[in-house]
């Protein structure tokens, strides 16, 4: 019997499994869960639209923060217009190594990077520091969690495994959910969307039935 850990797209796997595989399960644990048959990537815009708000809403709300980091949204996107006109180029060292590699840091990498951390619970209280130290030319932090997440994510996460599900699960042509989002995450997104594409096409997995 098998005990089974599912975490985002993985809980998607983990339900299949439960429905197909029953008697071979001891022990289920879902986390942040995925409903078979909703459109994970038609509505990806609008969940990370909601993470990125209640971060500034959030820093907004809390006096100690907002008289620290004022104006946060504003804060961030002016820098991810400043990264778009004039990207740097960083330095991250892989902990694991010691080898290092060069990252431009662009617009659209920065608001990547930022999703990537709004899933880390340890890292949230920190992100109105990173932020703004962005906003002033201060890449420190932001190149060690780059560096963190090439040990962490770079090491564990099986890309894979995640071009499978989301290419056989969902229609990565459909159209995104883009009403209300902060305007700059509206072309990330757009753009975004055309990769995924991209990816499945070259990815050819058979699209899974009803």
């Amino acid at each position: 019997a098998y005990n089974i850990y599912g975490a985002s797209y993985g809980t998607i796997l983990a339900q299949h499994v439960m429905r197909d595989y029953p008697e071979n399960i001891r022990s289920v644990i879902l986390d942040s869960g995925v409903p078979l048959g909703g459109d994970l990537v038609a509505a990806k815009p609008q969940t990370i639209n909601r993470a990125f708000q209640l971060l500034f809403e959030g820093c907004e709300s809390d006096p100690a923060c907002n008289n620290a980091y004022p104006n946060l949204d504003q804060v961030f996107f002016d820098s991810v217009d400043q990264l778009d006109a004039d990207p740097p180029l960083l330095n991250i060292t892989d902990p694991a190594t010691g080898d290092v590699y060069d990252m431009q840091l662009t617009g659209d990498r920065y608001i990547s990077l930022t999703t990537l951390l709004l899933y880390e619970t340890q890292i949230i209280p920190v992100l109105p520091q990173i932020v703004v130290g962005v906003a002033a030319g201060d890449y420190s932090l932001i190149s060690l969690v780059q560096s963190q997440i090439i040990q962490s994510l770079g090491r564990n996460l099986s890309q894979g495994m995640s071009w499978t599900i989301t290419c056989s699960e969902f229609d990565v042509t459909a159209p995104l959910e883009m009403d209300d989002l902060y305007p700059r995450l509206a072309g990330y997104f757009a753009s975004q969307s055309i990769l995924d594409d991209l990816v499945c096409d070259v990815w050819d997995v058979t699209p899974l039935e009803d």
